[in-house]
């Protein structure tokens, strides 16, 4: 009796195109986003220099975390079975929602996601949590280019439907947990994957005409969604 092939474990990081386009050279160091844009807090903070943001949900979200509004985003799935499991740790939007501390001011958020960020240590249980329970986990140390498996570039302004749905995105586990179907789709069209309207919507051929429309013709676009790198089967890439 033959044995069942192994699945590969993917997780995902978004960031801008040039370092996405950098990665299959260099690999991914953790590298710093601003806690702030335009001086409000930023959604996700998708890298410090102590450790990168990895997601299987919000890939679009960690781009856009990232990004300016001019860039592209860079999309990179990773083979998480490369990664040390060692080097995994919860996401600090998980432990402070864990916490339960209430949040007043933007200060007050800044202060207590940099705090959390800066206690964060190595808990195998616990990233596991955040990553189901939040969609995020942070992984402090470089990810070799061994582990980048694909890379995808977005052009975001090409695609409002699908774009859309990144920004309506809300970071809380109960969000997650009434969302994370629709959102791990969508990270399976940001790679170019293929997904089905009715995947989308479950009673889709109950719409009417109108109201199909514009899902399929959403999922159909993607002038703007290019593959940029995909992982030889020899690990060779040129």
């Amino acid at each position: 009796m033959s044995k069942k092939a192994k699945t590969t474990r993917r997780i995902y990081h978004g960031t801008t195109e040039a370092i996405a386009k950098a990665s299959p050279v260099k690999g991914l160091v953790p590298y710093e986003v601003s806690l702030l844009d335009n001086g409000k807090p930023r959604a996700v903070g998708a890298s410090t220099l102590t450790g990168i943001s990895l997601t299987d949900s919000y890939l679009g979200l960690l781009a856009f975390d990232t990004c300016t509004i001019k860039d592209r985003w860079g999309l990179i799935e990773i083979n998480l079975d490369e990664l040390d499991e060692k080097k995994f740790v919860p996401h600090e939007l998980f432990l402070l929602e864990k916490s339960k501390k209430k949040i007043g001011s933007v200060q007050e958020q800044l202060k207590a996601v940099t705090d959390y960020r800066a206690k964060l240590t190595p808990n195998h249980k616990s990233w596991k949590d955040s990553l189901s329970s939040l969609g995020l986990c942070v992984y402090q140390g470089e990810i070799p280019v061994k582990a980048i498996s694909k890379i995808t570039i977005y052009d975001w302004k090409t695609n409002w439907f699908m774009t859309r749905e990144v920004f309506n995105a809300s970071l809380t586990s109960k969000h997650h947990k009434m969302q994370v179907d629709r959102h791990k789709l969508m990270t399976k069209w940001l790679m170019c994957e293929a997904i089905e309207p009715s995947e989308w919507v479950s009673d889709y051929q109950k719409l009417k005409p109108i109201e199909r429309e514009p899902i399929s013709a959403g999922i159909i676009n993607k002038s703007g969604l290019d593959i940029y790198y995909q992982q030889p089967t020899n690990g060779r890439w040129k």
